[in-house]
């Protein structure tokens, strides 16, 4: 899991990967919106409206949601780095 330091301060953010890709898998679009990712909400909503729902007549609707909770990850701590925090382990 990566640990974030915000520079000149004490303070420290831990990234849970594994809750990351959780939370996409259950709530999809919803998980990037709570998290104050707008840009990711509307993408994913977007992906989710014209390529989820008609896979969810194959059953299939839950695999947009798979994929994109992969790249998730990076994205999550890719927003760290450019709010300026610094990564701190290794």
């Amino acid at each position: 899991m990566p640990i974030y330091a915000k520079p000149n301060s004490s303070v420290t953010k831990e990234v849970n990967n594994v809750g990351v890709f959780i939370g996409v898998m259950l709530l999809g679009p919803i998980f990037f919106l709570c998290i104050g990712m707008v840009g990711h909400f509307i993408f994913s909503l977007i992906l989710t409206l014209i390529i989820g729902i008609p896979l969810w007549a194959f059953g299939l609707g839950w695999l947009v949601w798979f994929f994109y909770a992969f790249w998730a990850i990076s994205f999550v701590n890719q927003k760290w780095l450019d709010k300026g925090w610094m990564r701190v382990d290794s």
